[in-house]
C-alpha cells in the first residue's frame, strides 16, 4: 500500500512538473520573440528578471524529473568534452544582475591553461548554478563568493566558498538527501524544493567524481567538487 501510494505521488509530481513546462517554454519563446521585435528589450531590467526567474524554475523542475529518472534508472548522462572555464563564465553570467543587486561579487580562479573535462554540459552547469544560488540565498550580508579550480594529475578539484550563514554539524549530515534544506531559522530564507544538494551529489557521483562540504556556523561554506580529468 505505501509502495503504491508512493508511485502515485510521483507520478503526480512527474505530470505537474510535465505541465509546468509548457508555460515555461512559452515564456521563454515570447520574450526572445518580442525582444526580435524591439530591440530596447534586450537590455531591460523588467525582462531580464522574467527571463532570469523563468530560467530558474525551469532548470528547478528539470532537476525535479532528473532525479525522477535516475531512481527509475531511465536517465543516463551525455559525454563531451568541456572547457571548463567556459562553462563556468557562462554560469557566473546567469548571476551578474542578482549579485549587481546585492552589492555582492564572484571571483574566479583558473588554471592559466584551459581545463578540459568530459561529461553532461546542462547537468554540470545546472550543478554549478545550485551551489552559487545557495551562497547568495544563504547569506544576510553582500555574497562573495570565491570559485578556485586546481588540475590534478588524475582529478579536477571544484572549490565553491561563501561567506554565507554557514551549516551546522547536524545539518552537514543530511544536507545531500532529498528534501533536506539548511534550518535557517527563519522559513523564508529556505525556498526552493530540497532537492538542489541531492541533485548535486547525482550528478557528480554519475561523473564518477565525490562531493564534500567544509563549514562552520556564521563563517560560510566551501563545497568541493572532484571530477576525473578527460582521457
Amino acid at each position: 500500500k505505501q509502495k503504491r501510494i508512493t508511485e502515485n505521488n510521483i507520478d503526480f509530481f512527474n505530470n505537474t512538473a510535465h505541465e509546468l513546462k509548457t508555460p515555461l517554454t512559452n515564456i521563454s519563446l515570447a520574450l526572445k520573440m518580442m525582444s526580435k521585435k524591439h530591440d530596447f528589450i534586450k537590455s531591460d531590467r523588467y525582462a531580464q528578471i522574467i527571463s532570469a526567474e523563468n530560467s530558474k524554475l525551469a532548470d528547478q523542475i528539470d532537476r525535479v524529473l532528473f532525479l525522477s529518472k535516475m531512481e527509475n534508472g531511465q536517465f543516463t548522462l551525455k559525454s563531451e568534452e568541456i572547457n571548463l572555464k567556459d562553462l563556468l563564465l557562462d554560469v557566473i553570467d546567469n548571476f551578474q544582475l542578482i549579485i549587481a543587486e546585492k552589492s555582492g561579487d564572484i571571483f574566479l580562479e583558473l588554471p592559466a591553461t584551459d581545463v578540459i573535462i568530459k561529461g553532461d554540459y546542462y547537468h554540470l552547469s545546472n550543478v554549478f548554478k545550485n551551489l552559487i544560488d545557495n551562497a547568495i540565498k544563504y547569506c544576510k550580508g553582500q555574497p562573495i563568493i570565491h570559485i578556485g579550480v586546481e588540475e590534478g594529475p588524475q582529478h579536477i578539484k571544484l572549490n565553491f566558498k561563501d561567506n554565507g550563514i554557514g551549516i551546522s554539524p547536524k545539518d552537514q549530515d543530511h544536507i545531500f538527501e532529498k528534501f533536506q534544506r539548511v534550518n535557517t531559522g527563519n522559513i523564508r530564507l529556505a525556498k526552493g524544493f530540497g532537492i538542489g544538494l541531492s541533485y548535486v551529489k547525482t550528478v557528480i557521483e554519475l561523473h564518477k567524481g565525490l562531493v564534500n562540504v567544509e563549514s562552520d556556523l556564521k563563517k560560510g561554506s566551501q563545497f568541493q567538487l572532484l571530477i576525473p580529468v578527460s582521457k
